[in-house]
């Protein structure tokens, strides 16, 4: 069993100055631990550079559990969310991307949970941006919608299991004041995260969601990066597809 990771390392950083949150974060750390949820730095066995890559058709974000050839997440239902631009992007650039997963051989849907998880990001630093007291009401908003979305961003395999845990105190860390609650919330989240993750007591199994999350987090990573660059000649469609071929390769070559 590896060690449990810095809550530094996660692509989310919780900032939060306030004691009680890294003490409530230190109790879901404890709690996991009891309930035998463990976090794998385990690395997927691979033989190429393009097998430990989901193919083309089997989806950017495969679902956590065992077996050579994971099944899709199921396709967005409806004619208005197959086609609309999801939030948090511009049209230009959702062009942009679209274009580029689609050379890489990613569909709409993965390019819209792409956009989905780096908007949960910017939410979540936005969150940390705002004042305890001046700007408290907006500031508890977007922590209940934080937390009304990180059990599905769980399922989807976008944290690891101890990352899952830490999210989920530092949101309770927020929206809770009473110690006894907190508590209790912090314990009914344990074992959500158990029944939310497939097979989350098997070793091969969190290995295989470990690897999953980090090749999520390095497409979503290149994606942010080009976004952010102020100067147009950076913000390309070329500049786009280079980066995120990068952080393909060295996904895989991390494998070995």
């Amino acid at each position: 069993m590896s060690s449990f990771p810095d809550p530094g390392c996660l692509m989310i950083k919780y900032q939060n100055s306030s004691s009680k949150s890294f003490m409530v974060a230190g109790v879901a750390l404890a709690l996991a631990v009891g309930a035998g949820i463990w976090w794998s730095g385990g690395r997927a066995p691979t033989t190429d550079d393009t097998s430990n890559t989901p193919a083309a058709g089997q989806g950017l974000w495969p679902v956590a559990g065992v077996g050579d050839a994971p099944a899709p997440l199921p396709m967005a239902s409806g004619p208005s969310l197959a086609d609309a631009r999801p939030d948090g992007v511009g049209p230009e650039d959702w062009e942009t991307l679209l274009a580029v997963m689609g050379r890489m051989g990613m569909s709409k849907e993965d390019a819209r949970q792409l956009v989905g998880l780096v908007r949960y990001q910017r939410d979540f630093e936005k969150m940390q941006t705002l004042d305890q007291e001046k700007d408290a009401m907006a500031r508890r908003r977007i922590a209940e919608s934080l937390k009304a979305e990180l059990p599905q961003r769980v399922k989807s395999g976008e944290f690891t299991l101890m990352e899952s845990a830490f999210m989920g105190a530092a949101l309770i860390a927020e929206l809770e004041t009473d110690d006894a609650k907190r508590t209790s919330q912090l314990t009914q989240w344990q074992a959500e995260i158990a029944m939310l993750v497939p097979e989350a007591d098997s070793e091969v199994a969190i290995a295989k969601l470990t690897r999953e999350t980090e090749w999520k987090r390095r497409m979503a990573g290149a994606f942010m990066e080009w976004e952010a660059q102020g100067d147009a000649t950076t913000r390309t469609e070329a500049k786009l597809e280079q980066a995120m071929e990068a952080a393909r390769r060295e996904f895989n070559s991390s494998a070995r």
